[in-house]
């Protein structure tokens, strides 16, 4: 299921046959193989549409950099119209300064007249005329005269102010005027096509700003659909990943289970091989049990005799004492055994049987003993063995043991593993059907 999700093809299939691939699929080059043309996966369907918002987003940077080619010219056109607002202002100032200049002159000049008219008329006397002729500011009521006449000022005065008035010249002539009037006419003509000129260009740039701000909107909208699309990329590169790093550990759990199988056959083996150990050690030891109560039995057999023996000996040896003590007198009869040959069998044959058969019986006992110590020393061999192989079928029970844990451990990594691939599947898919709605909504828009 998951390879169908992820590449588009169900995972049935081989490599080979698979034209969509697989999670661990390689092509000819060695390069992983998932995806490809006509395939529903996940993974290619991601592709496609991160190719198409790269074209999306190279698209709208292209269109956001004719926007800021067109928004750097309005901004120099502003920039020249302001420049040529600020000339004409300056040419109106100059204007205006020539213009309050040439009122002031006026008003001098026609000050001036008034004062030449007052004086010619007699109210100014020769001092005030000098005043005017030296460049002073004359005061406005008339300087004593000491020489006043009739006809209202002496000759002197009138020479000087008529020199100085020859000699007066207007701070521009009539012609220069003029110029400056036209000047003034043509820069207040230029001002209103100026005015028409920045209301539109405030217009265009106004415009231009909008489209630059509208352009920015969807370089931004587009730099969040190519970062979603980038952590989507980044979510189907750790999903694939995630199923490399998964298929990796399925084929180690694999190999492990099959060492394991193989270690589990082999300890089989082992333990069988101890089985048919341990069964013939078994028989072996009751064998060895039932010749050492044999033996055993024999022992007791034989101190019984030898004490029997010894008893008989130790009575032979009293009644030889006892003998020994009565003086020989021959019977009859010939046992030759003092007074006691009536009742007593011949003491002397007696005591050397007896005897005899002590030695016998020592010896006999002596090589019982041996027997008994080379089989308990023998028995006590094979019980050490027995308990070797005993601790090797423990420690064998314990690999067992281990390698059922280690085991389960690996079943609960492969369904933990499984989860979440489970869950990637599910974030997959999920992310598929964002991407399959903004898609829409894009190709909508």
């Amino acid at each position: 299921f998951a390879p169908l999700q992820i590449c588009g093809v169900p995972g049935d299939r081989s490599c080979a046959e698979s034209p969509c691939g697989g999670a661990l699929c390689r092509d000819s080059t060695g390069t992983r193989h998932c995806g490809g043309a006509g395939c529903s996966g996940a993974l290619p369907v991601s592709a496609r549409a991160l190719s198409s918002a790269r074209n999306a987003s190279q698209q709208l940077e292209v269109a956001l950099g004719q926007l800021s080619a067109v928004a750097q010219k309005m901004q120099e056109v502003q920039d020249l119209a302001r420049g040529a607002r600020s000339r004409a202002e300056e040419a109106l100032g100059r204007s205006q300064a020539a213009r309050s200049r040439t009122e002031k002159a006026t008003a001098q000049l026609r000050d001036f007249i008034r004062r030449i008219k007052a004086f010619l008329a007699g109210r100014a006397g020769t001092g005030w005329a000098q005043g005017m002729v030296r460049g002073a500011v004359p005061a406005l009521s008339p300087p004593r005269s000491n020489v006043p006449t009739e006809e209202g000022a002496d000759p002197g005065s009138i020479e000087l102010v008529a020199r100085h008035v020859l000699n007066i010249s207007l701070p521009s002539s009539p012609g220069r005027i003029q110029e400056l009037l036209q000047e003034i006419q043509e820069s207040i003509g230029q001002l209103d096509g100026v005015d028409a000129v920045l209301n539109s260009t405030a217009q265009g740039l106004a415009a231009a700003k909008e489209l630059l701000a509208q352009g920015q909107n969807a370089r931004e909208r587009a730099e969040g659909v190519r970062d979603e699309l980038a952590g989507t990329q980044r979510v189907l590169q750790m999903a694939q990943a995630q199923v490399t790093v998964a298929g990796s550990a399925l084929q180690s759990a694999k190999d492990t289970i099959r060492a394991a199988e193989s270690s589990a056959k082999e300890a089989e083996r082992k333990l069988q091989a101890l089985e048919g150990k341990e069964s013939r050690l078994q028989r072996r030891l009751r064998e060895l049990a039932q010749r050492v109560a044999a033996l055993q039995e024999r022992g007791q057999g034989a101190r019984r005799l030898a004490q029997e023996a010894k008893e008989g000996a130790q009575r032979a040896t009293a009644a030889s004492g006892t003998l020994s003590q009565v003086s020989p007198s021959p019977a009859p009869g010939g046992f030759g055994c003092g007074t006691l040959s009536l009742t007593v069998p011949p003491c002397w044959q007696d005591l050397e049987r007896m005897t005899q058969r002590y030695v016998l019986l020592k010896g006999r006992v002596s090589g019982l003993a041996g027997v008994s110590g080379g089989a308990l020393q023998r028995v006590t061999q094979l019980t050490a063995e027995a308990r070797d192989l005993l601790d090797k079928a423990n420690s064998s029970k314990k690999k067992l043991e281990e390698l059922e844990q280690h085991f389960g451990a690996n079943e609960q990594a492969m369904t933990a593993k499984a989860t979440q691939l489970q869950a990637l599947e599910r974030q997959v898919s999920g992310l598929l059907q964002e991407i399959q709605e903004r898609a829409n909504a894009y190709a909508t828009c």
